[in-house]
Order: C-alpha cells, then sequence, then structure tokens
C-alpha cells in the first residue's frame, strides 16, 4: 500500500466521484516504488465501493481521458478468469491537475 500515493490523489484536484474512488482504491494496492498495481476488479470496487461493472467504465474513463493522459496505464491485460490485469499509476501526472 502506497500512503503516499494516497494522499497525493486526495490532494490533487480531482472531483469527487466515481473516478477519484476507483484511483483511491488503485492507490491502496500499488507499489511505493513503481506505481504498478495488479488487482481484480472485486477488489477495486469493494474497496471503492461501486459495482464492477462501475469501475470497468471509470477505469476505461481513466486510461482514455485526453486531460489525464498517461495517468493511468494498462501495462498487461487481464487473460482469463483469475488473472488481473497491470496497471501503472505515474504520481509525476498528478500535480498538472492541481
Amino acid at each position: 500500500m502506497s500512503f503516499e500515493l494516497s494522499e497525493m490523489i486526495l490532494g490533487c484536484g480531482l472531483e469527487r466521484g466515481g473516478r477519484r474512488a476507483v484511483l483511491e482504491a488503485m492507490a491502496h494496492f500499488a507499489d511505493r516504488d513503481t506505481g504498478m498495481v495488479r488487482v481484480s476488479q472485486a477488489r477495486l470496487a469493494q474497496r471503492a465501493g461501486l459495482t464492477e461493472r462501475q469501475v470497468r467504465r471509470v477505469r476505461d474513463s481513466l486510461l482514455y481521458d485526453d486531460e489525464l493522459e498517461g495517468l493511468l496505464r494498462c501495462v498487461r491485460h487481464a487473460s482469463g478468469r483469475g488473472n488481473a490485469a497491470v496497471y501503472r499509476l505515474d504520481v509525476t501526472r498528478l500535480e498538472p491537475l492541481r
């Protein structure tokens, strides 16, 4: 868990709601040094207080939003049941959002 990363997300000025909840949940599971996140949609949904479908929609909006370009990148797609995707959360992209 990366407490520093969670604090950066809270202070970055991103609107409240699904995006922020999913980013906070991802930060909870992120590696502090690399920003790599390997977590299932079910765990993200539980942590963010959303449904898995909402997590998928929000994740896609974070991945493909031009304004947030590079904040979240998919490093490896999930390859079947029981294999979570791997994401990279780029903390340097949080600064311009303030």
